[in-house]
């Protein structure tokens, strides 16, 4: 029996059942390896003694057969003779992959002719495929036992089948009823794995990012002037959200200023989350007053008050002196009237300051308050004392926040009683405007 395909008549998508329009007793070597779609190719019931190569379609079939026109560059078309008789064109788009015959597959299509297309013959047949390591050719064979017959408990079981209240089911479909999707190894709802899917896409775009702005970093200084203009250009033009994670990394670790000063405007115009904060952090943690001073006109011109508010805040309850004063500075420049209490509460503050080291090994003479007396050895340990500190930037930005503040200078006391008193007079205020 030869069956030949023409070229416009060929289907894809055709779906060929073990079996159907086969005589009872034919041949399990009438049957192709293939998993969900099987293209039925015969020759007088023998497979093709010649060596095939496998064509993996498209559709999900597969077709065996030797190519005619293995050289043709670009490939439009591929020509083929079946391994059981006849011809077969296919346009370049129909044909995923074409795979040499490997020596497991020569095997196990050898196999395929001692074996009868019965129950019997596929269950001895996944025995084989699965001592052979095939595992989608053991399927295979399972599900034409489940076809033939499908109850059989063997075959049920070895595909994952499970039985309960008279039905075989598989926790698989159940799962994909609930609308669960597979993962590797995990059932995640469809929210689950587009949230996982765009975490993937956002890695790759991620990635693209550090590379494109690496190769701008490294061109940026090219000993040509027009390499460096265009590297400059590009990196004014960045406007991407997903960029955002490379340019502050940069910016982290850049030390050339006026590159900094580049980078702190870049940051401001992508303006998100991520950028803001590096802005806010650069702000009080800079050691130059002037990338300072860059990334505050950043965030004023960004409006960024309430944004950094909360993180200034932590600087002026919990921060050095130092950090509590370009704190204060920060929120009276962003005019953050929310801060007027904590700044006032801020205008004197305790630190502990190293006094001096003493030397080891040195003696010293001490008193206490009652008279007594004795010697010491010095240690290594630094004397400190703790030391209170007038905050002049906290000052200044109470001034600066406030309308007609008081004369109070650094008297916490006084901005306080002035706080309440101005308080209850907006409230009486906005009781009468009721």
């Amino acid at each position: 029996m030869c069956w030949s395909i023409l070229t416009g008549s060929f289907v894809a998508s055709i779906r060929y059942r073990v079996g159907q329009n086969v005589p009872k007793q034919s041949r399990i070597e009438l049957l192709p390896f293939c998993l969900l779609t099987l293209f039925l190719l015969v020759a007088d019931g023998n497979l093709a003694s010649a060596k095939a190569d496998e064509f993996i379609l498209k559709s999900g079939g597969r077709l065996y057969g030797k190519l005619l026109n293995p050289k043709e560059n670009p490939r439009k078309v591929y020509s083929i003779e079946l391994e059981n008789g006849g011809f077969l064109s296919l346009e370049n788009e129909m044909v995923v992959q074409v795979v040499k015959e490997t020596l497991k597959v020569k095997k196990y299509n050898e196999e395929l002719k001692n074996h009868e297309n019965t129950v019997e013959g596929h269950w001895e047949m996944s025995d084989w495929a699965a001592k052979n390591r095939m595992g989608q050719q053991q399927q295979f064979h399972l599900e034409q036992i489940i076809a033939l017959e499908s109850d059989h408990e063997g075959a049920r079981k070895k595909l994952g089948y499970k039985f309960k209240d008279g039905k075989w089911y598989r926790p698989a479909d159940q799962m994909k009823a609930k609308g669960m999707v597979k993962v590797g190894s995990k059932w995640l709802t469809l929210q689950a794995k587009q949230i996982a899917d765009e975490k993937s896409a956002q890695k790759g775009v991620a990635s693209s990012w550090n590379k494109k702005i690496r190769q701008i970093q490294k061109n940026l200084f090219h000993r040509r002037e027009q390499v460096a203009a265009t590297a400059l250009a590009e990196l004014r033009a960045i406007e991407e959200g997903a960029a955002a994670p490379a340019v502050v990394n940069w910016f982290k670790n850049e030390t050339n200023q006026n590159v900094q000063f580049e980078l702190i405007r870049l940051l401001g115009k992508i303006n998100t989350p991520l950028t803001l904060s590096a802005l806010s952090e650069y702000a009080i943690l800079s050691p130059s007053a002037e990338v300072r001073d860059r990334c505050l006109d950043e965030l004023a011109r960004l409006d960024a008050g309430n944004f950094v508010k909360d993180g200034y805040l932590d600087y002026i309850n919990k921060g050095n002196n130092l950090q509590i004063n370009r704190a204060a500075y920060a929120l009276g420049r962003l005019g953050v009237t929310e801060a007027v209490v904590p700044l006032i509460l801020a205008l004197n503050t305790d630190h502990t300051v190293t006094v001096k080291k003493a030397r080891q090994g040195s003696t010293n003479v001490g008193f206490d308050n009652q008279g007594g007396g004795g010697l010491s050895v010095g240690s290594r340990k630094p004397l400190t004392e703790v030391k209170t500190y007038k905050n002049r930037e906290v000052l200044a930005a109470l001034r600066k926040l406030v309308e007609y503040p008081p004369a109070a200078s650094y008297n916490e006391a006084l901005w306080l009683d002035w706080f309440e008193k101005k308080s209850l007079a907006n409230y009486h205020s906005l009781r009468r405007g009721r």
